[in-house]
């Protein structure tokens, strides 16, 4: 199998090679209930967790490719992004694209035609963002913890 990115522009999706082999079967959903991103203006990186407003749990569209290169089968996605939103752009120009329930159910089905129509921010007003401790900067770290908002004069 391929390298696969673990994000896809959705502005080069429709040209990419994988897309036309896989534009019909290959749309996924990643549930996800928020994620991280990292605002690198000044000496310091800060990282912010953003999550969806009364929503616990949400998807981002996705696609994905399986290989059957050996016996076993291997599946490998990537989430799209797009261009960020208002409550984001502060902070980063990408966010991944983020699916309402309805077009979670659009997403993924193949015979939906108007799939693209979909890759777009999520609306400003229904996303929260703060920033969080830099622990979130390495895979040893776990918890609950991690969420929690920092404020400036506070650092861990």
């Amino acid at each position: 199998m391929e390298y696969f990115m673990i994000n896809t522009r959705d502005d080069t999706l429709i040209d990419s090679e994988y897309f036309l082999r896989n534009k019909t079967t290959g749309r996924c959903l990643i549930p996800a209930n928020g994620f991280y991103e990292w605002d690198n203006k000044g000496k310091r990186k800060t990282p912010y967790y953003v999550h969806i407003r009364e929503s616990p749990l949400f998807a981002f569209a996705g696609v994905y490719e399986t290989s059957s290169a050996s016996l076993d089968l291997s599946y490998s996605c990537s989430i799209i992004t797009t261009d960020a939103n208002e409550a984001l752009s502060g902070i980063h120009d990408r966010m991944p694209v983020i699916l309402d329930k309805n077009d979670s159910m659009n997403w993924i089905n193949p015979d939906f035609d108007e799939y693209l129509s979909l890759l777009k921010p999520y609306p400003a007003e229904k996303t929260v963002c703060y920033a969080v401790g830099n622990s979130v900067g390495s895979v040893e770290n776990d918890g609950a913890y991690l969420i929690k908002p920092v404020y400036e004069n506070k650092w861990w």
